[in-house]
């Protein structure tokens, strides 16, 4: 994951979106992850959440607390401190996708998890295992019909990095 992280923090750099912010010191370290967290930030964020996070989480905390939006489509990833339900952020949202056409979504919205994007257009939201369902990654936007679903934190980076790439060739 982390060489993943690399190449898109490098690809955003080189871009210069200007829909993004990318800050001086990201620059020139070519990095848009904050410092690794702590096993003790992981360990309260767990216990806060009272919740076992799937090990590629973990993984990604342990190589950065948060990690910045590396273009205008995706979110910025919150540090741990942050992290939090999201029917605790945007109860309006898991309501409206509680209608009863919408129940199947709109559950699992309400057992959402925010990891990335509060206060932007799109969340990367993770879901807690149910029934037989281990975890998921779910990006939702307003903009976007519908959830979509990724098998883990490394699919969706990889997902990204592709996005960025094409984008690049699109403009050279």
């Amino acid at each position: 994951m982390k060489e993943l992280l690399i190449k898109i923090s490098q690809l955003a750099i080189r871009r210069a979106d200007p829909n993004i912010i990318i800050k001086e010191e990201q620059k020139q370290t070519g990095w848009l992850g904050n410092a690794p967290a702590t096993i003790e930030e992981i360990d309260e964020l767990e216990t806060r959440l009272n919740v076992r996070f799937p090990e590629d989480y973990k993984e990604f905390l342990n190589l950065c607390n948060g990690f910045s939006a590396p273009n205008h489509i995706e979110p910025s990833f919150l540090p741990a401190q942050e992290v939090t339900w999201l029917k605790d952020v945007d109860p309006s949202l898991v309501e409206i996708w509680n209608t009863e056409e919408l129940r199947d979504i709109g559950q699992q919205l309400e057992r959402s998890i925010i990891i990335a994007g509060i206060e932007e257009e799109q969340y990367l939201l993770l879901i807690p295992p149910f029934e037989h369902v281990g975890w998921s990654y779910w990006k939702f936007a307003n903009w976007h019909p519908g959830e979509h679903a990724y098998g883990g934190l490394e699919e969706y980076f990889k997902d990204v990095l592709t996005f960025m790439e094409d984008l690049e060739n699109k403009e050279n």
